[in-house]
């Protein structure tokens, strides 16, 4: 006595199994699609590396904070450009590189830490200098200038890292059909 699906090898036709019901039991929560996180992973990636690098090289296009010129390093720089931007851009690697659903929650968690110190970093850096002024050097120019190095360098590109990381995280959460597919895909494989 044979089933449906040695039947239909004997005679040629290929047996496509049904992804919509796992054969045995549920398939492994924490499986995800490779393209998951794909492109949020290497948006947060790059503007976490503008966040790093931007201090250093600024200044080449008349984009530099303080008076300082380009590769000059200082501990103004290190907290609320360089950490920050490190970790936004080790979260978004590890978030498109990822396969598991845990591991990239993670970087995106990690990405999103990142987003909003470069919000609140500078700020909170005026309760340890002493001197009531950030730990960064001082923005320079006419207003305008100003307000464009404030929203480059910290504000804008921490919200708008905070805002992707968020929505990533938050996409990661929930286990949709293609998730489900890719998981039992796994399985067969």
């Amino acid at each position: 006595m044979h089933n449906n699906d040695s039947q239909a090898t004997r005679a040629g036709a290929p047996v496509t199994p049904d992804v919509a019901a796992p054969r045995y039991g549920r398939p492994p929560l924490l499986r995800i699609a490779p393209s998951t996180g794909l492109l949020a992973g290497l948006l947060l990636a790059l503007l976490g590396l503008w966040g790093a690098i931007v201090p250093f090289v600024g200044p080449y296009f008349g984009y530099g904070l303080g008076h300082t010129g380009p590769w000059y390093f200082t501990l103004g720089r290190l907290w609320p450009d360089i950490l920050p931007g490190v970790a936004v851009l080790l979260g978004g690697a590890l978030l498109a590189a990822s396969r598991n659903r845990a591991v990239a929650w993670l970087a995106a968690a990690l990405a999103l830490a990142g987003g909003i110190w470069f919000v609140v970093g500078l700020q909170i850096s005026r309760l340890w200098t002493g001197s009531g002024s950030s730990a960064a050097d001082d923005v320079t120019g006419v207003v305008g200038h100003q307000v464009a190095q404030y929203m480059g360098y910290f504000l804008g590109l921490g919200a708008v890292i905070s805002v992707l990381a968020a929505l990533t995280a938050g996409r990661l959460a929930v286990r949709g059909v293609r998730d489900e597919r890719t998981a039992l895909a796994g399985r067969a494989g």
